[in-house]
């Protein structure tokens, strides 16, 4: 059975935690049990997750957007109270990645959906918070018209919840960027993208998208941050043999 400190120092080594500036205040975040039993993955951290996981048998839970982030109210009252309230009493861990999953080449949630959908020629795009770029862009291997490109995007992320098809109608180079990506449009525009899929829309970015005349496709943002905590499930996996990990679906719709 690892130790949880053997896995944090795994996961903060992969994964670069104390050199990507975050708002999110990333790595261990609550300490339980010293002896890992399984791993539960996930998007939120939420009593819907925790006590998902705790009747998975879960002792350790890394998600994607942690509870302590550096410009919000983190005091132990209401909501908070009760989510650490319920980590302690059940001694379960928790471990956050959010800018540092994002930001992966190889298990971050642009790179693992640009994997699924078979992009060549993939490279990192699109400065964020601290300068990190966030996003993927890369090729098909070859031209696609829009349907059969949408169809293909729809059957790695699954239903899309919005198209706003303002561009070309033969594609070849497409962007992601995970989650609520629209802030990068003029960094996809200067990419030449012929596609960008993301997250998530605005109401100003809406009307940004048919200014530059781009085809925007909109997965939801649990959606498309779903794939690099599977990815890094897998990981672990690797690394700890024996260990098993356990992805926990709580969807928002969003």
């Amino acid at each position: 059975m690892p130790q949880l400190k053997e896995i944090v120092q795994f996961l903060d080594e992969i994964l670069n935690v104390s050199k990507i500036e975050d708002d999110s205040m990333n790595g261990f975040q609550v300490e339980g049990n010293p002896d890992v039993k399984k791993v539960a993955l996930g998007v939120d951290a939420c009593m819907e997750l925790f006590e998902k996981a705790e009747s998975s048998g879960a002792n350790l839970i890394i998600v994607h957007h942690g509870l302590f982030w550096k410009e919000k109210d983190c005091r132990a009252v209401g909501i908070m109270a009760n989510r650490l309230k319920y980590l302690l009493i059940h001694g379960i861990s928790l471990y956050a990645a959010h800018l540092p999953l994002d930001v992966h080449p190889q298990i971050g949630n642009s790179a693992q959906i640009s994997k699924a959908i078979g992009l060549k020629k993939a490279k990192p795009f699109g400065k964020y918070y601290g300068g990190n770029l966030v996003g993927i862009i890369g090729e098909l291997e070859k031209e696609s018209s829009l349907d059969a490109s949408m169809s293909k995007i729809e059957s790695v992320v699954g239903k899309l919840s919005r198209k706003d098809l303002f561009g070309k109608k033969i594609i070849k180079r497409i962007a992601i960027v995970s989650g609520g990506g629209v802030s990068l449009a003029k960094a996809v525009a200067e990419e030449g993208a012929d596609l960008f899929l993301t997250g998530e829309t605005s109401h100003s970015a809406a009307m940004d998208m048919k200014e530059l005349k781009i085809n925007t496709l909109y997965a939801g943002h649990y959606a498309t941050e779903t794939f690099g905590v599977v990815a890094l499930g897998k990981a672990l996996e690797n690394r700890f043999k024996g260990l098993k990990t356990e992805f926990i679906n709580c969807p928002t719709g969003l």
